[in-house]
């Protein structure tokens, strides 16, 4: 394959994107879109660049980026729900350093804070739309959602580009590939 071929069907994968997460957000009326960490930025270029040039008379709903590892509290390290160890060595490798524990807030602080936020930004609304490149194991996307449910958000969904290795109990009510596709650093 040459490398404009590459390059157009790299065009076309993001072209999917960006018209598969518009089409949805337009269709269920979504309010709030969250790409979720540095991964889905792309997706967030391409769906803002479709959504302008097919519905022009629509506002963008709310766009919010999340990096889910800002919800993870104090507690659900001591109960378990993720592994201090195995995520301390998750941030050193991939940024050069392991985030203190004592530095981390608890749990109430971390809901205090969503619903804080909500209070300053009244037009975050219902439904959310929590978009990531995929879902493994779930916990990433399980904590956001359980903590946007303990600050009173209801209806909340996910999509993902590819639900290839899902092996959670999430079922994303959007998925763009059927298919696995580990190239999200398109246009970017």
């Amino acid at each position: 394959m040459s490398l404009n071929e590459v390059e157009a069907e790299k065009g076309q994968i993001f072209f999917e994107i960006g018209k598969k997460i518009s089409n949805y957000v337009y269709e269920y009326g979504v309010k709030t879109v969250c790409f979720l960490d540095s991964s889905a930025r792309p997706a967030y270029v391409a769906f803002k660049a479709y959504w302008r040039d097919t519905y022009p008379a629509y506002k963008l709903p709310i766009i919010l980026f999340l990096n889910p590892r800002g919800l993870v509290s104090k507690d659900d390290f001591t109960q378990g729900t993720f592994d201090w160890e195995i995520l301390s060595g998750y941030d050193e490798k991939k940024y050069g350093a392991s985030e203190r524990f004592d530095s981390i807030r608890n749990e109430s602080e971390v809901i205090d804070s969503i619903k804080d936020f909500n209070q300053k930004r009244p037009e975050v609304g219902e439904p959310i739309l929590l978009f990531d490149t995929c879902i493994h194991g779930g916990r990433n996307v399980q904590v956001i959602i359980e903590k946007l449910k303990q600050a009173s958000f209801s209806d909340i969904r996910v999509g993902v580009v590819s639900n290839h290795k899902n092996s959670s109990k999430i079922e994303p009510s959007l998925v763009v590939m059927n298919e696995a596709y580990s190239g999200m650093q398109v246009g970017v």
